[in-house]
């Protein structure tokens, strides 16, 4: 590994997710060329989000416990990200292959009006409205199989999908690890003041009204999904720690941009994810 592999492996394992996910690889006994391929990463990063749940009364322990068990797994780090098959972790936003899910209607201009980065956008790190939309590779999306094996924030029964066209000058910011998160913090930021947040009071989170003046999306990567959610992130203007979003994704800033192909439907998540969570039977777990 040179340069920029070795700076990839690096971030994986200080962040508990990437920690997480290979602790995954090792315990369903997945040879590298599988794990860093869909669906099997996306479940592998589901997994392993999930064991991270920040509202679990052991989330800190488990944090500490996937970060100790890393530092074994430093080797698989290297193999995983020197793979050519994982180079698409790190891929740009693709315009041709979304797909938007909601449990409401599909965005429009109109819908969701709000004042300038209102109380809950700063708490959550993400844009009233909930616009958002993730990358299909084959099947499945990031998003998707994580609403299917964590869920999170998702009801799944209430959750709906259509592809989405996005305007091809669509002005995306790319989020492939903390030190991008904070750069998109310190240029347009604000401070998050409510001390129940993951990130704690005073933390720099976007100001997502001045973003909008630049950016017209901000992309998670699957990279950065796996390396930046947890890790603090420090300079002269602050500490930013993103902790909200938990699968590749793309968060939109203005709806004009996205045109559905079609009525939205019910989500409904059948072989993709059986087979990717056949992959882990053996399964493994940090919380308990």
């Amino acid at each position: 590994m040179l340069g920029g592999m070795e700076r990839k492996a690096r971030q994986l394992l200080e962040c508990p997710v990437g920690c997480a996910f290979l602790v995954g690889v090792e315990r369903a006994g997945i040879e590298v060329a599988e794990a860093v391929v869909a669906p099997v990463a996306f479940a592998l990063a589901a997994q392993a989000r999930r064991a991270l749940d920040p509202w679990h009364p052991e989330h800190e322990q488990a944090k500490a416990r996937a970060l100790e068990r890393g530092r074994d797994l430093a080797g698989h780090a290297g193999e995983l990200v020197a793979h050519p098959g994982s180079g698409w972790w790190a891929e740009a936003f693709d315009a041709a292959s979304q797909v938007w899910l909601g449990e409401g209607t599909f965005p429009s201009a109109a819908a969701d009006e709000a004042s300038p980065n209102a109380g809950w956008e700063t708490y959550a790190e993400r844009p009233v409205g909930w616009r958002v939309t993730s990358t299909v590779r084959g099947e499945w999306s990031s998003l998707e199989v994580a609403i299917a094996l964590w869920g999170g924030d998702w009801t799944r029964e209430a959750v709906r999908r259509t592809s989405a066209r996005v305007a091809a000058a669509a002005r995306v910011f790319e989020v492939n690890g903390p030190d991008d998160w904070h750069a998109l913090c310190t240029a347009h930021p604000a401070v998050n003041e409510h001390a129940s947040s993951p990130a704690g009071a005073g933390a720099l989170v976007p100001n997502w009204t001045s973003a909008a003046s630049e950016w017209d999306g901000v992309h998670l990567t699957l990279l950065g999904a796996l390396t930046t959610p947890f890790v603090r992130a420090s300079s002269a203007a602050g500490t930013s720690m993103l902790w909200s979003w938990g699968a590749e994704q793309t968060m939109w800033l203005r709806d004009e941009l996205l045109v559905a192909s079609g009525e939205p439907e019910a989500f409904a998540f059948d072989a993709g994810a059986v087979v990717a969570e056949s992959v882990l039977a053996s399964g493994y777990r940090l919380l308990g």
